[in-house]
């Protein structure tokens, strides 16, 4: 009888052994995983950031969040400003560039498109003021091209630039497309975005320029 109580006993101890010794098996392999997958996040994923901030649009005149010239609005040429853009990924086969009036929403309803270009070869970082040989496509005026920033007198809005590194040399597009039928168009072809945002201020007479 004694030997079957010492038996059993022993049974008992020997399973919570190796019950524990399971349990603290798999939390010692639970958190060396997690430590292995946050240093691959840490990794790579700061790769793929740095990569991504590695693209950066820029313009020689205006700087991000300052005012873009008034040559480049409704009042003054009504001329496109110069941009220029690096660390594009090495992969990419096209541009595309989009300038959009967000704060145009409350005047009329809706953001304000004043800008659509799109095939931008992969060699090309840089627009000249009032580029004119690329292919456009509409803005929210149905005009072909750029148009000026117009907002009401005496309000401030901001404009957003956006460009587009693409994986494909061709926008599967018809000639003059909206933004709305770009940005479907190039849905899951997108490599890389940068974003470069300006402001303009329109007085409220033209004796205030």
């Amino acid at each position: 009888m004694k030997i079957i109580l010492v038996n059993v006993i022993f049974l008992h101890i020997t399973t919570w052994i190796i019950v524990n010794n399971t349990y603290l098996y798999v939390l010692v392999y639970t958190l060396c995983m997690k430590k292995i997958l946050f240093a691959f996040t840490l990794l790579f994923g700061g790769l793929l950031g740095a990569k991504a901030l590695d693209f950066k649009l820029t313009s020689e005149v205006y700087h991000a969040g300052a005012a873009i010239p008034q040559i480049h609005s409704r009042l003054g040429k009504n001329i496109s400003p110069p941009l220029s853009w690096s660390g594009a990924p090495s992969n990419t086969k096209s541009f595309a560039i989009i300038m959009i009036d967000y704060d145009a929403k409350e005047s009329v309803g809706h953001p304000v498109i004043h800008w659509v270009i799109y095939d931008i070869p992969p060699d090309v970082r840089t627009l000249a003021t009032g580029e004119k040989d690329l292919k456009v496509g509409l803005n929210s005026y149905h005009l072909s091209g750029y148009i000026g920033m117009n907002p009401p007198r005496g309000k401030t809005h901001k404009y957003y630039t956006y460009i587009y590194a693409l994986d494909i040399v061709r926008v599967p597009t018809h000639e003059n497309p909206t933004a709305s039928e770009v940005l479907r168009a190039i849905k899951g072809h997108i490599i890389s975005k940068a974003c470069l945002m300006g402001t303009y201020h329109k007085p409220f007479s033209r004796h205030h320029q």
